[in-house]
């Protein structure tokens, strides 16, 4: 109330001390600094990270652009394993078929081997009488 009577009320405030002021000054000089580090920082990383993406959408574009021909190239070699697989296939039933001949013709052999032996069996009989 003392300063509304002696017109002190309205008057300006107290600026602070110059040291006061400096070492405020120092503070925000330090805190700019660590910014301006931090923002050189965030910068290269920023370009590094420009041309990493640079790096990457060109070897796409390089996939892009041989994926067709692998496609091609994979289709060609599974259609060749499937022709391949078709002729063994083919020659595994030939095999097979063989397989069952060879059995008849093993048989046919004991037959006629045995079929001769009771022959020589017979006419060593005969023979002998």
């Amino acid at each position: 109330m003392r300063e509304s009577r002696y017109g002190l009320a309205g008057s300006r405030p107290l600026t602070p001390h110059p040291a006061i002021i400096e070492e405020r000054l120092a503070v925000q000089h330090d805190e700019i600094q660590g910014l301006l580090v931090d923002n050189q920082g965030l910068a290269a990383t920023h370009v590094a990270l420009r041309q990493e993406l640079e790096v990457s959408k060109h070897e796409l574009q390089r996939a892009d652009k041989f994926a067709p021909s692998l496609h091609v190239v994979k289709d060609l070699q599974t259609r060749e394993l499937f022709e391949k697989s078709v002729k063994m296939e083919d020659e595994i039933r030939a095999v097979d078929g063989m397989r069952a001949e060879l059995m008849q013709v093993c048989g046919d052999i004991k037959e006629l081997t045995a079929a001769r032996q009771d022959y020589n069996y017979v006419n060593f009989y005969a023979f002998e009488q």
